[in-house]
């Protein structure tokens, strides 16, 4: 307080007084002297004392009748003024230094409507400011909390929840920080005061906010923990115990880091079912199920989402009415202290703290668990990395928290002293995972005083006013003949161990069965909040679903343009070389696109979806959403990433096929990505793992290194290696080659006939002269290929006998038969001759033709099979299709299908493969779940 706002508050108290006669002002002057001496240095309260006999005189109603209304008006300026310079606990000290004044002054009507005024002006609640001047002025005392030391009542006391405690003395020998307190006077306590009643008993600042707090709390339920004991890789975490939880409980776990208090943490919360024993449930009042909630050490928060926003999703996910949420998050909110802060943004994209502090992280961490109405809250490190101030605000939350007759459970490593006391009951965990006690913290100090026979004062916590005297009593090691310090502790954990066993026995297990309760959810909206929430997030870093739009229409566009080249002087889509190297660009790009939109996804907010599905499991609609979601945007990327391209490079007409195949690659891509980010913990491991994906693709598509060039090892008799099979790009790249050779405007009008031209200047060219060779040496393997080859579809053997003569004349004949077709098809259609330029591709033609194949059949001891321009095979339902590249048809089971068709198949099978890959965790979990709830309705 500076000298202007006391200036200030010295009128406001002259006015409170209402002097009305100039009678002896004594009372007067000492309550303004307590007043000053208690927030004014020394040497300035004379000077003030004497400031303020000058403004009785100056507001003194009896002067002037006018005064009185005159003072009114003053009090609103004065007041106004002063809210901008008083904290609400400095205002409610004034008002009680102003109630102690009207009350020196016999609480005159007047004094009293002035004093009314202030507390409005100040904003102070008609409820504190009514029992604040009831407490000062009427002896009835049961309006609140009784301070009782064996069963006498020594004091009433009323807390503002500013940090304040009025206390009123019923009996003689109470103290406040040493000074007397007369009996039946009301003095303000802080949170560094010290109550003392005689010689006999200290209560601190804590310890009184939980008597206060606890004053109505009715147990209603019981958490019982029945020989817990956890054990993992041979070594023993926590040691069997046994101990009961009240409702309305605060309880504090303490111990050194790794003793075992975040193990008891996941016991208590469910996230640990490996234990032994077990954590009973009895509710008193009426039966139900236990809702458990668990706020882990460190935050997880939506970047760039508000508090409210927070809050609001949280009720979207436990779907409460919409019409309730603004209700409960305000109550919330205000419950948390976190109302004015609520459209302050959480944190950052890298998830450091943005407009909030630490500690209103930590607040919201508490908040968003709240309105899951949750019955036990358990809490890992609260305080963690947090200032004492901001710590004391944490517990005291907790506090309140459990007051309404809940369990909270919170773990800390070294708490402040006021903190300490805040607890209503402390476990006491020693290394090595030994609990050694379980009681209030006022007692705690006590009982290890006594097991280790100390008896100094540096071992009372109310002496330094730290309870790490606890632990170093506990840790207190034996000394050499030296003096100096062993490593063996006076006292083993092991002995604490078994004197808590013997306080606190073995419990019943017949009380009833905790467990978690189970929510019911409509499935259809947790996938569509689930879907809103995904859009949103994006939405809020915007550049992320720019990137995901604005990449696949730049690369396809850029790549295009570079792409588009022709030897002549206008461009020619048919003499354009790039066209196959650009095919490749197109799918790989789609397959990359996918992997980076999505590999990010179960990364993002894994820990924030952790938490939510701690209260309802809905990783199974989130995946679902995925699916969804990725289905639809695959859609529009893939538009993005053809539509220009095809209209750049002029090939239009294979939009649709190309954007089919640019679509499950895209997709697919997107499904690994979720893959990648639901099993790896990072994003930089995925993004270093996308590469090893995108390699396999290049390397088996077929376009950069032919199969037939592979090393020998990878296949045999120059068939697709099998490796190839498992990658998408071969599939993708055989099917829009051949689309784009076989389905062109141009080409489709002359396929089907030159599929049988092809097919008899195969057998008259290449296949009967080799037989011929191998007949002139051995003639009965030549009589075996070619009766091996009367099973094939396209053989020539219609209407002659099996003598090479006649067959090589039979296909001359129809060679020339299919040339004069094609004549008379360039003669009706006037304009096909033209067309070819359009709409075919001299690049593309040269790899269907295998133009550069010297091997163009593969022979085996008794059978041939065909290489030469196998994009113009005929069907052969009966026979296996040979496993060469740019086959024209495949056959399975004696039925053949088209190369596009089957290879579009293959890669939505990939896709739905890679879907029941990230379901397959879901479906375990759900399976799970169903035989536990059918055995346990057995």
């Amino acid at each position: 307080m500076n000298s202007l706002t006391l200036e200030s508050v010295i009128k406001l108290f002259a006015i409170s007084v209402n002097r009305a006669s100039e009678d002896s002002d004594d009372l007067v002057i000492k309550c303004f002297s307590d007043f000053l001496n208690k927030y004014v240095e020394e040497k300035y309260i004379n000077s003030n004392i004497e400031r303020f006999r000058t403004s009785l005189t100056e507001f003194s109603s009896f002067r002037s009748v006018k005064k009185t209304s005159l003072n009114s008006v003053r009090i609103i300026s004065i007041c106004e003024e002063l809210k901008s310079k008083l904290s609400m606990s400095e205002r409610i000290q004034v008002l009680f230094f102003l109630l102690e004044l009207a009350k020196a002054s016999n609480n005159s009507r007047q004094s009293t409507e002035f004093i009314l005024l202030i507390s409005e002006m100040f904003g102070v609640s008609s409820d504190i400011f009514a029992k604040l001047k009831y407490l000062m002025n009427s002896n009835d005392n049961t309006d609140f909390t009784p301070l009782v030391y064996e069963k006498e009542v020594v004091a009433v006391m009323f807390c503002t929840d500013y940090g304040i405690i009025f206390i009123k003395p019923l009996v003689e020998g109470v103290r406040q920080d040493g000074i007397p307190a007369g009996r039946y006077s009301v003095f303000m306590m802080f949170k560094e005061s010290v109550l003392a009643y005689g010689d006999i008993k200290k209560f601190f600042y804590p310890e009184l906010i939980s008597l206060i707090e606890n004053k109505d709390n009715v147990s209603r339920f019981k958490l019982i923990i029945s020989e817990l004991e956890l054990n993992k890789r041979k070594k023993t975490l926590l040691h069997k115990f046994s101990l009961t939880l009240q409702s309305g409980e605060f309880v504090g776990i303490i111990g050194k880091s790794g003793s075992g208090k975040t193990s008891l943490l996941r016991c208590l919360s469910g996230n640990e079912r490996n234990y032994k024993g077990s954590i009973l449930f009895r509710r008193e009042a009426e039966p139900g199920l236990l809702q458990k909630s668990y706020v882990p050490q460190y935050d997880n928060f939506i970047p760039l989402f508000t508090i409210e926003e927070h809050l609001r999703q949280r009720c979207n996910f436990l779907q409460i009415p919409v019409a309730e949420q603004d209700e409960i998050i305000d109550k919330t909110l205000h419950l948390t202290d976190l109302n004015g802060d609520r459209n302050k943004r959480v944190c950052k994209t890298d998830n450091s703290p943005f407009e909030v502090s630490g500690g209103q992280q930590k607040r919201l961490s508490i908040a968003m668990e709240l309105p899951a109405e949750p019955d036990v809250l358990i809490l890992d490190e609260p305080t963690s990395g947090l200032s004492s101030e901001d710590s004391y605000k944490i517990i005291s939350l907790l506090k309140k928290i459990s007051a309404s007759n809940k369990i909270v459970v919170a773990s800390v490593h070294q708490p402040d002293f006021d903190i300490f006391l805040m607890f209503d009951k402390i476990l006491v965990i020693d290394e090595g995972g030994y609990p050694v006690y379980f009681g209030t913290p006022v007692k705690a100090v006590d009982y290890f005083r006594e097991k280790t026979g100390k008896i100094n004062k540096n071992s009372l916590v109310e002496t330094r006013y730290n309870p790490s005297v606890l632990l170093k009593l506990i840790d207190e090691k034996k000394y050499n003949d030296k003096g100096r310090e062993l490593l063996e502790r006076v006292v083993s954990p092991q002995d604490y161990y078994n004197w808590f066993r013997e306080s606190n026995p073995p419990l019943s297990a017949d009380s009833g069965t905790a467990k978690t309760a189970e929510r019911k959810q409509n499935g259809v909206l947790s996938f569509l909040n689930q879907f809103k929430l995904s859009i949103k997030v994006d939405l809020k870093i915007k550049y992320r679903i720019f990137l995901q739009l604005l990449v696949p229409l730049l690369t396809g566009s850029v790549f295009s343009f570079l792409a588009r080249y022709s030897d002549s002087e206008s461009y020619s889509y048919y003499y354009n070389p790039n066209v196959p190297v650009w095919i490749l660009i197109i799918l790989t790009t789609a397959i990359f696109i996918g992997m980076v939109s999505s590999g990010h996804e179960y990364i993002q907010l894994r820990g924030f979806r952790n938490n939510e599905n701690k209260i309802v499991d809905k990783s199974y609609s989130f995946t679902a959403m995925l699916v969804v979601r990725y289905l639809l945007l695959s859609v529009i990327q893939s538009l993005l990433l053809v539509l220009p391209s095809v209209y750049i490079i002029e090939n239009s007409f294979h939009f649709v096929s190309l954007f089919l195949i640019c679509f499950l690659l895209l997709y697919w891509g997107s499904l690994t990505g979720l893959l990648l980010s639901r099993f790896l913990k990072e994003n930089s491991f995925v993004y270093l793992v996308i590469p090893l994906i995108i390699i396999p693709q290049l390397v088996f598509s077929g376009a950069l290194i032919k199969f037939d060039n592979f090393n020998k090892l990878s296949g045999d008799n120059n068939e697709i290696p099998r490796v190839a099979d498992f990658v998408p790009m071969r599939w993708a790249s055989e099917a829009v080659i051949t689309d784009f050779y076989c389905d062109n405007p141009y080409y489709s009008n002359l396929y089907r006939n030159r599929q049988l031209l092809y097919n008899y200047v195969y057998y008259r060219d290449y296949f009967l002269p080799e037989v011929e060779k191998i007949n002139a040496v051995d003639s009965e393997r030549a009589g075996r290929i070619i009766n091996n080859e009367k099973n094939k579809s396209g053989f020539a053997r219609y209407g002659v006998d099996y003598d090479y003569d006649s067959m090589k004349a039979f296909c001359a004949g129809k060679i020339e038969d299919c040339l004069k077709f094609e004549d008379s098809v360039f003669s009706v259609l006037q304009n096909l001759a033209e067309s070819k330029f359009t709409y075919s591709n001299l690049a593309v033609e040269k790899v269907i033709n295998n133009q550069n194949s010297t091997n163009l059949i593969i022979k085996t001891d008794d059978n041939f099979v065909r290489n030469y321009k196998l994009m113009y095979s005929l069907p052969d339902p009966e026979n296996r299709t040979p496993r060469m590249f740019l086959r024209a048809y495949v056959t399975v089971y004696k039925h053949s299908f088209r190369t596009l068709y089957y290879n579009v198949f293959i890669i939505i099978v990939y896709n739905l493969l890679f879907i029941s890959f990230l379901f397959m965790k879901d479906i375990f979990v759900c399976i799970k779940c169903f035989i536990s709830e059918i055995f346990e309705s057995k």
